[in-house]
Formats: structure tokens, C-alpha cells, sequence
């Protein structure tokens, strides 16, 4: 295969998975697993904190909170615009 050809070959397999994002991207499972993604990064009682402050480690929860709102938010838009996902 010449080096152009598997060149091609990569951008096709990019841009399919360009693609695939995009659509997965648009769905209510998407964000609703996304937003589970981000409450289990939230601090935990026992985990090690390091040098973070308690009122680092409280703003950084509401962060990650504020994004799994909207999140489920997002997934309620695509619900709206039928494509739950399943």
C-alpha cells in the first residue's frame, strides 16, 4: 500500500469516527452516562485529598455537579428531539 493510499485510509477512518462521535453525541444515553460519569468523580468521604483545601475540594463537587445537570439536561433536548438511544 503507497503512502497515500494508507493516508487515505486514515482520513476515512477519521472522519467515520468523526462521524460516529457526532451521533452518539446527540443522544440521551450519551449524556445520561456522561453525567453518571461526572457524580463518580465527585469527592468521596475517604478519599486522599492532598493538598486541596475543603473549600477547593467544594467547589470543584459543584462543578462537576453543575455539568452532570446539565447533562441530564441535554439528555432530556435529545429525548425532545427523538433520539434517546435506547
Amino acid at each position: 500500500m503507497s503512502a497515500v493510499a494508507s493516508l487515505l485510509d486514515q482520513v476515512d477512518r477519521f472522519v467515520v469516527r468523526i462521524i460516529q462521535d457526532a451521533i452518539n453525541e446527540g443522544t440521551a444515553v450519551y449524556w445520561r452516562r456522561r453525567a453518571d460519569q461526572l457524580e463518580a468523580a465527585q469527592s468521596r468521604p475517604e478519599d486522599f485529598t492532598g493538598l486541596s483545601s475543603v473549600e477547593e475540594i467544594a467547589a470543584q463537587d459543584l462543578r462537576l455537579s453543575e455539568r452532570a445537570r446539565a447533562c441530564r439536561a441535554a439528555a432530556e433536548i435529545a429525548i425532545i428531539g427523538g433520539r434517546s438511544g435506547s
